[in-house]
């Protein structure tokens, strides 16, 4: 009969951890990929702002040419002061043809009543037809001047409703300018750490 030799051991209970060796990347729960809001030229581009350096929290990274921004701020502004004072013009001229139209009913008034006094007197032919005759243009003229001033002052409320639009417009484009003026410069969001940076000082950049 044929016989076999076969190593035996005993076996043991051990722990055990077993090592693997694999390549990866390490990626970041928190991330952002930074996309500007306004173009221009970068004029400051902070030292920390490269691949692989630690930025802090609020820290500046970088910041576009101002300049242009400043200035599209000033005209907003200047186009708001100009609007505020054609809205102040309008509410002075909308108070004055209020106070003319009233004057002019006040008018109309007093020549009704000397028209009717006229033709009382003419009925006891104390006072000739010609007098009648005029106190009754002067109606119709009191009348014609009533209709207009009150036109006058239809047309100053639409003027002045028109220059309170003109004037929110502007309100909107100034906080935009104001915004863009602060959107030229990107402060880090949180602490981190950097990568693929493409921004140079020099370097023109678009939205987005």
């Amino acid at each position: 009969e044929r016989t076999y030799a076969v190593p035996v051991a005993e076996f043991k209970s051990e722990a055990f951890s077993p090592r693997i060796e694999s390549y990866g990347e390490v990626g970041s729960w928190n991330s952002l990929e930074l996309r500007s809001s306004v173009g221009g030229r970068i004029e400051y581009v902070s030292e920390n702002f490269r691949d692989g350096a630690l930025v802090r929290q609020g820290e500046l990274l970088y910041r576009i040419d101002p300049v242009e921004f400043q200035n599209d701020l000033e005209l907003a502004k200047i186009g708001l002061e100009e609007l505020l004072a054609e809205m102040e013009n309008a509410e002075a001229n909308l108070t004055l043809a209020e106070s003319e139209l009233k004057s002019a009913e006040k008018q109309l008034q007093l020549r009704q009543e000397n028209y009717n006094r006229q033709i009382k007197l003419s009925e006891n032919e104390i006072v000739t037809k010609s007098v009648v005759e005029n106190a009754e243009l002067n109606v119709a003229i009191s009348e014609q001047t009533r209709l207009s001033r009150k036109s006058a002052l239809s047309q100053s409320k639409a003027r002045k409703k028109l220059s309170e639009i003109a004037y929110e417009k502007q309100v909107f484009i100034v906080k935009k300018a104001e915004r863009q003026l602060k959107e030229t410069e990107f402060y880090a969001p949180f602490n981190s750490i950097v990568s693929k940076v493409s921004a140079l000082k020099g370097r023109f950049i678009t939205v987005g």
